[in-house]
């Protein structure tokens, strides 16, 4: 018998014919009836083997022949956006309402469909015909807003990349609501358009060559619904089994269950009802709204099948078992007053269910109002709601709900009628209360009949400390994806679960790049074994574990930081996330080491003050004798020459000195206008008279005019070191070439962004190629350096390129090199130029020495070769001189003579008493005291140092005689 029954079944399964149903939608409770019809067998019981396919999945179709049938569960607007030729006709209207709206933030001030005009609005294209007839109604064209193609991620509405998002309400707000999420909901209700939703449809073609097979899929599947809607649970456990594509929770389909039933009104009409009435009114709107050609006829979509045989034969029976119904009426009639019994009892029960109602209403501790439906005023309210709004029930039902909502009437009004008609049931508000407080609600509230009496009764919430708490973590959350630290929280393995936007900047990885890996695994390079197994314990014992690291980006750059690592646990102690903060100290590490390199350079800065000092001390006292020996009569040719060349040396020496102090920062550069053409020409006959004759040196300088602020002494200095330096790096080059450019350089965009600390303006470029050989890159980073060198012992000092880089920076330049090992470099100077027009050149009077007549000069220095040849060079310009070796022995010298001396030449820095304050105590005595300071220390230094002083005349060592000369001769003069 088993195997009769076994056998029959596989036959039956064989002649199944092949039926193919696409949903509009991925799998949900939408589509419930149709996995029952085919769970419980509805459809195998009509001889269909029926397969469900979600709207991604392509169908291969027929009337047909050996492929499968097609059904669709689609709607009236997807058929008008599809109308592609092929003939549909609806079989069923399973939604007796289109469950698709509109959801707007709260936060957005949109209330109404005209509210659209010119927003964003995310649609799924091809299925919005509802949608746009509601815009279209009220007075909204394809072109007053922005189409934008739906993401099916409600994430976009919240993140405000969208303004409205079309959405099902059977399913999608209750995802909001439990993101916490304030939110309206815009049905096409609200302006006229309410039509069928869900829809059953195949091809006209299919009907006329299988009508049997098309009646067949309606009775099965409208017997699915039945059922399914019969037995919520029993579905909800088939969709979570076989169906569940999108995950939902038990809880999520359960709420779409529940919406669902609402649509399609079960209760109220038979599954699958339609009226041609309706319909006509859809096609007459879509018609109207340009949706629809004016011939559309909606008769030619709804499917009338011809009555059968069996129909016909029925349809007589119904006419004999009607005759018969009248007849049995009289037999009812006998049973009326039983009914009325019957009613009497169901009356009293009914009241006393009224009254158990009532009892739980005014005893409920949630906050409960019974409102006017039309009105807003306030019918009853129960204790809870007396002691929230601190007024009593007497003083509460003499309001209208308007009196405590803090919209507007008109806004008011509108929620109520939402509210009445069912289209929400869920609002958020704020109240004010009796003391002028106002709190945060969450109301439910919905139609009930209430003393025979149609009213909304509404229950309210206070969630004014949740919404405080929300934005506490929102605020929270805010500050972790904004904060310039890396943020990563792991889980208890250290599997990474977020990783905020700072993350990405630091490392370079994004959080899809990390997202579900070992956090670790980023820091690896940076963590040895030891760091790492400290780490871990000190998270396991609770400790917050912190370390410095250096690491590379995504990108393969290098950046150093500070982790600090901690765990999470909750109330039983349990480990449940680690929170991993990474600082980056890359700038601050940069930072530091250019304190620790302004701190070298103030420790050369203060040595090469005191060297310069004694040299310029030293020097000060050769150029005063070297004076004295040219002044005698009888000097021999030859020995005038080298007494000229070593007053040059002198001269190069005090040059020198003064690129030192400048280099260290001790000195500030003299920068006039120069004419950068006209001094390369004389650094070319320089060259051209000094460079061996086996390199070949190329000069290039532009006919352009290039003016710049800059110091003659340190322009030259910089190019005769990048020259000395390309002759050496050329030293063993076969065929040496060096090259020597003066070019015009304008800044353009592409060289900004590779250079950004260039300013956007034309500069003058030097530039020193040589094919020598080269700088290796190790060194490159170093070349700048003070006292690096790569030269033999004795060949360099490591200062050259250190002090042209000092220099270029006091031009307001820059300088940048470019070098291949063994095959050459360049290295170009850039300083921008100037508009100031160039100076007129010194006369040759300014060189002139000017003699004395006579008048008494007090000369006061501590070094005795300065003292004694400066004291023999006044008085061969014709000044009386006393002198004194210290400010003590300057003052007394000055008391006895104070009335005979005219001026006082003194040095600043000396011994037991300074030059500043010995002139300061002989002015005590004479205030018209002319004086003239002079000192081997930086002039700028030292004026800076005594600005106390005011206004004082500084000679800076060594000085020329000419120098000297006219300074005592201006001052005495009073000039």
């Amino acid at each position: 018998m088993l195997l009769l029954i076994a056998l029959s079944t596989m036959a039956a399964s064989a002649m199944a014919e092949p039926v193919n149903l696409k949903l509009k939608w991925k799998h949900a409770f939408q589509f419930a009836g149709y996995y029952m019809a085919k769970e419980k067998g509805f459809y195998q019981d009509q001889g269909l083997d029926v397969s469900i396919l979600e709207a991604h999945q392509d169908q291969v179709c027929n009337g047909a022949g050996k492929k499968p049938a097609c059904f669709m569960a689609s709607d009236f607007g997807a058929i008008v956006e599809n109308q592609d030729g092929d003939e549909h006709k609806v079989l069923a209207a399973i939604f007796q309402h289109n469950p698709l709206v509109l959801i707007v933030l709260e936060s957005s001030q949109i209330r109404s469909w005209r509210d659209l005009k010119g927003k964003r609005i995310m649609l799924a294209r091809k299925t919005n015909a509802d949608i746009k007839a509601a815009l279209s109604k009220v007075g909204i064209q394809a072109g007053d807003y922005e189409l934008q193609d739906t993401s099916f991620n409600l994430q976009d509405l919240i993140d405000g990349k969208t303004d409205a998002f079309a959405a099902y309400v059977t399913d999608q707000p209750h995802r909001l609501d439990l993101l916490g999420v304030s939110y309206r909901l815009l049905y096409p209700a609200d302006e006229g358009i309410d039509f069928y939703g869900d829809i059953l449809v195949t091809r006209t073609e299919e009907i006329r060559e299988n009508p049997a097979r098309v009646h067949a899929f309606k009775i099965a599947s409208l017997q699915g619904w039945e059922y399914a809607l019969d037995h919520l649970d029993e579905t909800i456990d088939v969709i979570l089994m076989k169906y569940n594509t999108q995950h939902f929770s038990r809880k999520d389909l359960y709420m779409e269950a529940v919406a669902t039933k609402k649509m399609i009104l079960g209760d109220v009409v038979q599954v699958g009802y339609m009226s041609r009435q309706r319909w006509m009114h859809v096609s007459d709107v879509y018609k109207k709204q340009g949706l629809l050609p004016m011939d559309f006829d909606i008769d030619e979509f709804i499917y009338e099948p011809k009555p059968s045989f069996f129909e016909t034969t029925f349809t007589y029976i119904k006419e004999i078992l009607m005759v018969g119904f009248l007849l049995m009426v009289a037999f009812f009639m006998f049973h009326i007053w039983r009914l009325k019994s019957a009613v009497k009892q169901r009356t009293e029960h009914l009241a006393r269910s009224d009254a158990r109602f009532k009892a739980l209403f005014y005893g409920n501790r949630c906050v409960e109002l019974v409102l006017d439906e039309g009105t807003g005023d306030i019918l009853e309210a129960n204790a809870a709601a007396e002691s929230f709004y601190g007024y009593t029930r007497a003083q509460l039902l003499e309001k209208n709900i308007a009196d405590i909502n803090m919209l507007s009437k008109a806004e008011v009004a509108k929620e109520l009628e939402a509210a009445a008609k069912e289209m929400r049931n869920h609002f958020f508000f704020q109240h004010c209360l009796s003391d002028g407080s106002v709190r945060d609600v969450e109301v439910y509230s919905g139609p009930m009949i209430w003393d025979d009496k149609k009213v909304l009764y509404s229950i309210i919430h206070d969630i004014t400390e949740r919404k405080r708490a929300e934005a506490s973590v929102q605020k929270l959350s805010r500050a972790i994806q904004h904060v310039g630290e890396a943020i990563i929280i792991t889980d208890p393995y250290g599997v990474i679960e977020y990783a905020n936007p700072a993350f990405t900047k630091i490392t370079g990885y994004t959080l899809d790049d990390v997202l579900e890996k070992k956090s670790m695994h980023f820091f690896t390079n940076a963590l040895s074994d030891q760091a790492n197994a400290d780490m871990w314990q000190h998270l396991l014992d609770g400790k917050v574990w912190r370390t410095k690291i250096e690491d590379q980006r995504k990108d393969g750059l290098k950046f150093s930081g500070t982790l600090t690592v901690s765990s999470l646990k909750n109330a039983e102690g349990r480990i449940t996330h680690n929170v991993a903060l990474l600082q980056d100290l890359t700038s601050h590490d940069a930072l530091e080491n250019s304190f620790y390199q302004a701190q070298k350079m103030e420790a050369i800065g203060t040595l090469v003050g005191g060297i310069a000092h004694d040299f310029n001390n030293t020097l000060a006292g050769i150029r005063g004798n070297l004076y004295l020996a040219k002044m005698q009569q009888d000097l021999a040719p030859a020995v005038a020459k080298r007494l000229d060349i070593i007053e040059s040396l002198s001269i190069r020496a005090a040059d020198m000195i003064s690129q030192l102090l400048t280099f260290a920062r001790k000195s500030l550069v003299s920068l006039e206008p120069l004419e950068l053409n006209a001094f390369m020409y004389d650094l070319k006959r320089f060259f051209e008279a000094s460079i061996p004759e086996n390199v070949e040196v190329k000069f290039e300088v532009t006919e352009q005019s290039l003016v710049v602020l800059g110091d003659v002494t340190q322009l030259h200095q910089i190019l005769m070191n990048l020259m000395g330096n390309a002759l050496d790096a050329v030293a063993s080059v076969a065929q040496p070439r060096i090259t020597v450019s003066l070019a015009l350089f304008e800044v353009d965009e592409v060289f900004l962004q590779a250079h950004p600390y260039f300013k956007a303006e034309s500069y003058a470029r030097f530039s020193v190629s040589d094919n020598g050989c080269g700088i290796e890159s190790v060194n490159l980073d170093h070349i700048f350096e003070p006292f690096f060198t790569t030269k033999e012992q004795g060949k360099g000092t490591g200062l050259g390129l250190a002090m042209i880089f000092g220099a270029a920076k006091s031009h307001a330049g820059f300088l940048e090199v470019e070098s291949e090992f063994g095959v050459g470099a360049t290295f170009d100077v850039y300083i921008p130029l100037t508009s100031r027009p160039l100076n007129a050149v010194s006369s040759e009077q300014d060189l002139l020495v000017v003699e004395g007549h006579g008048e008494c000069v007090l000369l006061v220095d501590d070094e005795q070769n300065v003292l004694n040849a400066g004291q023999e060079v006044l008085i061969s310009l014709g000044y009386r001189v006393h002198t004194a070796t210290d400010g003590v022995m300057a003052t007394e010298v000055f008391m006895k003579h104070a009335e005979d001396i005219d001026l006082v030449l003194i040095d600043v820095v000396m011994p037991k008493l300074g030059g500043f304050e010995a002139v300061a105590a002989m002015r005590n005595v004479r205030p018209d005291l002319k004086a003239v300071f002079s000192s081997g220390y930086d002039k700028d230094e030292v004026l800076k140092t005594n600005a106390a002083q005011g206004s004082v005349v500084m000679l800076a060592k060594p000085y020329s005689i000419q120098s000297l000369s006219q300074v005592v001769r201006k001052v005495l003069d009073g000039n």
